[in-house]
């Protein structure tokens, strides 16, 4: 018997709505000549297309921090208080090949990096560098860092960015800020 326990609640859905189909398989297959393997691929195709439509609507983060357990700790805040993906970098070079290959929904990125300023990957986003993959250049981006705040504040502000954090900050800070400007921003 297959155990729907290992599937993802969107594939259970697809499973789900297409139990009507057994029953027909049940009512009329054989006088339609229907097999087993044809309800089988129908509810198989449903369960896929449920998965997949439920992965599309949901947002995509990118934390940029260099400092391995910050970053770390901030993906797995983000990951427990919003639903969706976390994709994390350590780098402004990191960060370019995540923005390449990903259409990117919101940003968390700290100011100073290893190999340079966390201001370049706003820039870049807000220039356009991943209009192919669908991320919009008004994503919202949260510059974050342990510097001053009139520095963070005069770099979000010069940069684009919506809004900035200054460390260290509480726990539940970052997901309620990018919760708050996901939902503010148009697709």
């Amino acid at each position: 018997m297959l155990s729907t326990g290992l599937l993802r609640p969107a594939a259970r859905a697809g499973l789900i709505l297409s139990l009507p189909l057994l029953a027909f398989y049940v009512g009329f297959g054989d006088a339609l000549n229907v097999t087993v393997e044809t309800i089988a691929v129908l509810a198989f195709g449903a369960a896929l297309y449920w998965q997949r439509r439920a992965a599309q609507k949901l947002p995509v983060v990118l934390v940029v921090e260099d400092i391995e357990g910050l970053r770390k700790g901030l993906k797995k805040l983000i990951e427990e208080r919003l639903p969706g993906r976390v994709l994390a970098a350590e780098s402004v070079a990191e960060a370019r090949k995540i923005i390449r290959t990903h259409r990117i929904d919101a940003a968390m990125i700290d100011l100073h990096l290893l190999d340079g300023l966390g201001t370049t990957i706003v820039r870049e986003l807000r220039a356009g560098a991943a209009d192919h993959l669908g991320t919009s250049r008004n994503v919202p981006i949260v510059l974050c860092t342990g510097v001053a705040p009139a520095t963070i504040a005069a770099a979000a502000k010069a940069t684009g960015a919506n809004a900035y954090l200054v460390k260290p900050y509480e726990q539940a800070i970052p997901a309620m800020i990018l919760r708050q400007l996901l939902h503010k921003t148009p697709n």
